[in-house]
């Protein structure tokens, strides 16, 4: 390799630079908007408990949010799931960071709902996924 494939590679325009990495606010507020988004109507997250079940953070920052609200039906909750991309203690794997949603019943078992992945975070933007 000579000096100037050196200088080629250094200013690769298709080399990614730092990995960005969301803050727990940055999910949270996005969690929060994507609710509010899949809830037919306004009221149904006013008021409701939002709770954060799973924050787990690495030397890269947060890598897996969990939060549980409480579904339209009473009895059903809703899990919404960010990982960031990789494999990370406890068992956090996922390719391309992103958050998901999980349907639970009444009896607390998971079930079918509008859609499971939400939203997507691609060369440091958030992007939600539409139907």
């Amino acid at each position: 390799m000579t000096a100037s494939d050196i200088l080629v590679f250094m200013s690769n325009p298709h080399e990614a630079g730092p990995e960005k990495i969301p803050t727990t606010e940055e999910v949270f507020g996005l969690i929060g908007s994507i609710i509010r988004k899949l809830s037919s109507r306004q009221e149904a997250t006013e008021g409701k408990e939002i709770s954060i079940t799973i924050e787990e953070s690495d030397e890269k920052g947060l890598y897996a949010l969990e939060v549980t609200v409480l579904g339209e039906s009473v009895g059903d909750t809703n899990e919404y799931t960010y990982v960031r991309d990789g494999v990370h203690s406890g068992g956090f794997q996922r390719a391309g960071t992103g958050i998901d949603i999980t349907y639970y019943g009444k009896d607390g078992r998971a079930c079918g709902g509008p859609k499971s992945n939400v939203a997507e975070f691609e060369n440091g933007q958030w992007r939600e996924i539409e139907d």
